[in-house]
């Protein structure tokens, strides 16, 4: 019989485990995130914070593998279906699980009608391209419309639209801070709520509103990474898909070529797996 609570086993004071525990879905979330992080907030000392990780890490027997064992690790991942034959064509067959797809887009490209189809398309079961999963929405614009989704689900008859609206939790969030604190939520309930898909629409509004001017850009990168880089130990610990939506801004000196960028920088490039730029075409459509 497993261990219900692995924290248990750790070799630290009986009082952390429990502060870990409340923080931490797992040892591997633990093992992964960085010692000042834990130290921060969990509320102990950095010598305390990197023995607790040193802990997890000789549980887990996070050793180096060879690549052979990279190669199954990979097999585990699934894609999810975007709906489009060609697009899953264009994405090696779909959104894959473990890591970050970046959805980049100007206004009204269609960024947040193609994250409602993955809500929807994340409920189907395996052999139809789904997750056989929940959805965790993290809406940072008010942009959520749940008759869109119901619309959508029409199309499957064995989708029960109803049923699919009570397997997407929305959270709405209004500024960085809470958006921050929706990721750590999100990190604990993954595997309780069965979640398939992360989507995060939009990743880097409420960065660029709160944070204006060059002189907030470095503390502004400084804590986009930070929270870049929870969302993706989340992907990758729980075997999920991540689904971040960003805006684009203009680039004045640019005289050839698209005269736009993602939002973000290389701090959002880095962290991406997949980046998929959508562009309007005639007609604005």
């Amino acid at each position: 019989m497993e261990n219900e609570d692995p924290f248990s086993e750790l070799n630290i004071p009986k009082i952390v485990k429990q502060k870990l525990a409340k923080k931490f879905s797992s040892l591997a979330t633990l093992s992964r995130a960085p010692a000042q992080e834990i130290s921060e907030q969990v509320g102990i000392s950095l010598k305390l914070a990197k023995t607790s990780i040193t802990s997890a890490r000789t549980i887990l027997k996070q050793i180096p593998i060879t690549a052979m064992d990279l190669l199954e690790e990979y097999k585990k991942k699934r894609k999810l279906t975007t709906g489009s034959q060609n697009l899953d064509e264009i994405l090696a067959g779909g959104i894959s699980t473990g890591s970050i797809t970046e959805i980049i887009g100007e206004y009204a490209s269609g960024k947040s009608q193609l994250t409602f189809q993955l809500c929807v398309n994340a409920q189907l079961p395996y052999e139809l391209g789904g997750l056989e999963g929940s959805v965790y929405f993290i809406d940072t614009e008010g942009t959520f419309r749940p008759e869109r989704i119901i619309a959508m689900a029409q199309r499957y008859p064995s989708l029960d639209p109803q049923e699919v609206l009570k397997n997407i939790l929305v959270g709405r969030c209004y500024n960085t801070d809470h958006q921050i604190a929706l990721i750590d939520k999100v990190g604990k309930d993954s595997q309780s709520e069965n979640i398939g898909l992360i989507i995060i629409d939009s990743l880097t509004s409420h960065f660029r509103a709160e944070y204006i001017g060059r002189g907030t850009l470095a503390e502004r990168q400084q804590k986009l990474n930070q929270h870049i880089h929870a969302i993706l130990r989340i992907a990758e610990v729980s075997n999920l898909a991540v689904v971040a939506t960003n805006q684009v801004h203009a680039k004045p000196d640019q005289f050839f070529g698209d005269p736009t960028a993602p939002v973000g920088g290389h701090v959002v490039a880095h962290a991406a797996q997949t980046r998929v730029m959508l562009r309007k075409s005639k007609g604005n459509r």
